[in-house]
C-alpha cells in the first residue's frame, strides 16, 4: 500500500474528531496529504482545533452528500455498518481502509517507539514525545491525548530527519482493545502492564490477552529492537525477559532500573547502572514516576541520555484529562480525569491524596 503515501492523496476520515482519528488527520496532513472528514460533533472544540490547521470537518449528512470516489476513506472500529457516510463511500466505490492499516503503513517509514499496556500508555507516550521534541529529535507523536500546553506533534516531513539510522522517529500509543496493536513492528516496544480489560476481543481469556502482548514484544525483537517492560508485573516481566535486548524497570529489587518512591516528599530515587538520582517532577504521583522511567529508557534507546531525559521530565506539564486541574471554586480544587477502570480509579484517588493532602 505504498501508493497511499503519495503527496497530495486525498483522505476522508470518519469520526475525525476522536483522539485517534484527529491524530491521524494531522499526521497525514504533515506528510503532504489532503485531509477532511466528518464527525457527529462537527461544531465542537475538536473540530475547531482541526479547522485551525486547515482541516475541514463536516457533519455526517454533509459528508455523505459530498464524498468522492478518489478519496481514501478511513474508519475506526467505532464506525459501524449503517453509518451514512460509510454507506455513501461504498456506493461511490471509494477505497475504504481501517485507521490502523493506514497508520501501520505510515509507521513503517519511521524508527518506531510503540507503547502498549492496559494503564499508563497515554502518559508514557506523551512523556517520550515531550523529551524527544525537547531534544530536537522532531518526532511524530501519535498519542490518544494532548500534552498540556504542547503543540509540536507532527513536524513537516523533510529529507534529512534528525532521527535514528536515517529515519525520522514516531512515538505511537498502540491499542490492545481491538487487537490492532499487533499490526505494528516496533524498534522500541514499551509494555507498562497487563490487566483484565477488553477481554471480549480475546475470547474472554486473560491468557489470550497476555499472548497478544507476547506477540507484540516478539515483533519488536524480530526487528532487532529493544523491549522495555515494567518488571513489577509478572506477565510483563516474563514477556520482556524473553527478548534478547530488554530492560526491566520498577520497584522490585530484581529490576535493572529501580524506582524508589518517597511518598513523604512525592519524589523518587532512581537507581540505574550504579548511579543514584533524586528525581522530582512538578506534576507527579507514584505512577507518574514509573511512567517517567519507562519514557526515559525509551528515549535512551533513541539516542537521548537517560539522565538528560529525566531532567526534561522534571517539568513535564502532564496530559489533558489526566488529573488535569480545571480551576478553584470556594476552596475546592476541580479536576478532570478519564479513569474508567477500577485499577485506574484507585490509582487516581491515591494520587490525589498525595498531590493534594488535606484538600477538598
Amino acid at each position: 500500500m505504498g501508493n497511499l503515501m503519495q503527496p497530495g492523496r486525498r483522505y476522508f476520515l470518519l469520526g475525525i474528531c476522536g483522539a485517534g482519528m484527529s491524530s491521524l488527520a494531522l499526521l497525514l496532513q504533515s506528510l503532504g496529504m489532503q485531509v477532511r472528514g466528518t464527525d457527529t460533533q462537527d461544531l465542537g472544540s475538536g473540530a475547531q482545533s482541526l479547522g485551525n490547521h486547515g482541516i475541514v470537518v463536516l457533519s455526517e449528512n454533509e459528508g455523505a452528500a459530498s464524498i468522492e470516489p478518489d478519496e481514501i476513506v478511513v474508519r475506526s472500529s467505532a464506525i459501524l455498518a449503517g453509518n451514512p457516510v460509510l454507506e455513501a463511500a461504498v456506493r461511490a466505490g471509494s477505497t475504504i481502509l481501517h485507521r490502523t492499516e493506514v497508520l501501520a503503513t505510515v509507521a513503517s517509514r519511521y524508527f518506531l517507539i510503540a507503547v502498549a499496556g492496559t494503564h499508563g500508555k497515554t502518559t508514557t507516550s506523551g512523556m517520550i514525545g515531550y523529551v524527544l521534541a525537547d531534544q530536537r529529535k522532531e518526532p511524530a507523536i501519535c498519542v490518544g491525548g494532548r500534552i498540556v500546553g504542547f503543540d509540536r506533534y507532527f513536524p513537516k516531513d523533510h529529507p534529512l530527519p534528525n532521527g535514528v539510522k536515517g529515519r525520522p522517529i514516531m512515538v505511537l500509543e498502540t491499542d490492545e482493545s481491538d487487537g490492532s496493536f499487533l499490526r505494528f513492528h516496533a524498534d522500541v516496544a514499551v509494555v507498562t502492564n497487563i490487566d483484565h480489560d477488553h477481554l471480549g476481543t480475546y475470547g474472554g481469556s486473560f491468557e489470550n490477552l497476555v499472548g497478544a502482548f507476547r506477540q507484540f514484544a516478539a515483533q519488536c525483537e524480530s526487528r532487532g529492537g529493544t523491549v522495555i517492560g515494567c518488571g513489577d508485573d509478572p506477565n510483563v516481566r516474563t514477556i520482556t525477559a524473553c527478548a534478547r535486548r530488554h530492560v526491566l524497570y520498577g520497584h522490585d529489587t530484581a529490576n535493572s532500573v529501580r524506582v524508589q518512591y518517597l511518598p513523604s516528599s512525592n519524589s523518587a530515587v532512581i537507581l540505574n547502572d550504579g548511579a543514584e538520582l533524586l528525581f522530582r517532577m512538578t506534576r507527579s504521583d507514584e505512577k507518574s514516576y514509573d511512567n517517567a522511567v519507562a519514557a526515559a529508557l525509551a528515549c535512551e534507546a533513541a539516542g537521548v541520555d537517560f539522565m538528560c531525559a529525566l531532567r526534561v521530565l522534571e517539568a513535564f506539564p502532564g496530559m489533558e484529562r489526566r488529573m488535569e486541574v480545571l480551576g478553584e471554586w470556594k476552596g475546592v480544587t476541580i479536576l478532570t480525569d478519564h479513569a474508567d477502570h477500577p485499577t485506574e480509579i484507585r490509582a487516581t484517588l491515591q494520587a490525589l491524596g498525595v498531590r493534594y493532602p488535606g484538600r477538598k
